[in-house]
């Protein structure tokens, strides 16, 4: 399920990084209900030792410029929240409605619409664009996270991993094998002209935009469509759209 806001963020300054803000805006938004909102903040869906948040958003999509350090927005932007549990997507609608305003660091914006959808995408093969990049890593002995990048074939076999043990966590039930990550372009392309090197806080993140093709289980791919690719999904990651319904 998705929920689509239109805001006023007209000369809205906020840092190149700002996706931390973002997360915490929406939690901010579920704190009307202080249960509900430790829940998805602190366990969410577990499969293991691993935790899903299972819920993705966007980047504020809408005019801007940007310097080295910030980026200034000029008129309205569009933010999208999708998540594989409704009641995620309509608590937020009943705290982000027009009319409202959100806080982001200095700025305040005006919730101008607040529409909420349930589109999934219903195929077995979808070609897909990143919205918001992918990534996965691998943590060494060491403790060094290792960033996976999509001229590794280990790439594709993590993001599969990672969205059978997603849907685990959610249904309590093994997740269809019927399913495959391709890439849509040349790997060598992916790596060289979709690198996306972004900060959450602290952390460093290196991930990937692009194209890709999932092919499968139906289900599955629109359990995916709201829970997002890849890893930190919460951290506004992963997020894809269908560009086309390839039939092969």
């Amino acid at each position: 399920m998705q929920l689509h806001l239109t805001l006023n963020a007209q000369h809205v300054r906020l840092p190149l990084s700002h996706r931390y803000a973002l997360q915490g805006m929406l939690y901010h938004a579920l704190a009307s209900n202080p249960h509900y909102s430790n829940y998805v903040h602190n366990n969410g869906y577990s499969f293991g030792a691993r935790n899903y948040k299972l819920f993705t958003f966007g980047r504020l999509s809408g005019p801007f410029m940007h310097s080295e350090s910030e980026i200034i927005f000029r008129d309205t932007v569009r933010f999208e929240i999708r998540s594989v549990d409704p009641n995620f997507v309509y608590q937020l609608g009943s705290a982000l409605y027009p009319g409202n305003k959100i806080n982001l660091f200095e700025n305040t914006l005006d919730i101008l619409d607040s529409r909420i959808e349930d589109y999934s995408p219903n195929t077995c093969c979808a070609k897909i664009s990143m919205l918001s990049p992918i990534t996965v890593f691998e943590t060494e002995r060491s403790g060094y996270r290792r960033f996976i990048a999509p001229d590794e074939s280990l790439f594709y076999t993590a993001v599969v991993n990672n969205a059978l043990r997603k849907w685990q966590s959610y249904f309590n039930m093994p997740a269809p094998t019927d399913f495959s990550f391709e890439p849509a372009l040349p790997p060598e392309e992916l790596v060289s002209s979709h690198r996306v090197v972004s900060k959450f806080k602290r952390s460093v993140t290196v991930s990937y935009g692009g194209s890709y093709v999932l092919r499968g289980n139906g289900k599955l791919i629109n359990f995916l469509y709201d829970a997002g690719l890849g890893s930190k999904n919460s951290q506004g990651l992963g997020m894809f759209n269908i560009e086309s319904f390839p039939d092969f």
